[in-house]
């Protein structure tokens, strides 16, 4: 079966790092904003000095729809959505 991720020449071990950031009540409204991308690249990423091929598997930019009181709780909403993806994600059949 076809796992759904684009797939790297010169990756040997693949990996998922996810990235995220959220913004608090600077959308519409004074609404926050949170997004995430998960990134699929070789482990050698964290030692290697040279580049390393790397490809986003997925990504999104949303409104939070939980109401949050401070910059660290948008941050936190929105590390929850990442976390999420990297770990449910890879053994999903989507991308």
């Amino acid at each position: 079966a076809s796992s759904g991720y684009v797939l790297l020449r010169g990756v040997d071990d693949p990996v998922f790092l996810v990235y995220t950031d959220a913004s608090w009540g600077n959308a519409a409204g004074g609404r926050s904003q949170s997004g995430y991308l998960l990134v699929m690249t070789d482990a050698t990423v964290e030692t290697s000095t040279e580049d390393v091929p790397a490809s986003v598997q997925d990504g999104r930019s949303h409104r939070l729809k939980r109401v949050t009181r401070s910059t660290l709780g948008a941050e936190a909403s929105g590390l929850d959505a990442g976390l999420d993806k990297v770990l449910v994600l890879p053994f999903s059949n989507e991308a």
